[in-house]
């Protein structure tokens, strides 16, 4: 769902303030400010529920001893994206390098296809349409 206050879908001040307010709770050893900075500066990693996501789950891992952590790749930002719920974007036909709704009279999908599992992990990226 789009942000109607915040178009581009990124994280505001106030926002970043609340969400810190939540991380503090979870890790006492983390301070406010650390944390709104950190998220200010991985703002434009990703959409707001991505990165509350991704900060959430960094603070969960207690071998990550500062906020910083939140703007780096890790495990915590694995998924972050995949789990979003909103509009559903249409699957590209990989073969016919058309969208699937042009592509079905070509063929059916019966099922995710054999890398979707790894790409979902984060430990694949997409085959390229030869």
């Amino acid at each position: 769902m789009m942000n109607e206050i915040n178009p581009k879908n990124q994280m505001t001040l106030d926002q970043a303030q609340a969400l810190a307010s939540f991380i503090k709770a979870i890790r006492q050893d983390w301070d406010v400010a650390g944390i709104v900075h950190a998220l200010g500066m991985a703002r434009g990693r990703g959409s707001v529920d991505a990165l509350a996501v991704a900060a959430v789950r960094a603070a969960g891992d207690v071998r990550n001893r500062t906020p910083a952590v939140i703007g780096q790749s890790g495990p915590h930002w694995v998924g972050a994206f995949v789990e979003r719920q909103g509009p559903a974007r249409e699957v590209h036909c990989v073969e016919h390098d058309v969208p699937e709704s042009r592509c079905r009279d070509r063929h059916q999908r019966v099922g995710p296809p054999d890398w979707w599992e790894d790409f979902r992990k984060g430990r694949v990226a997409p085959p390229v349409a030869s």
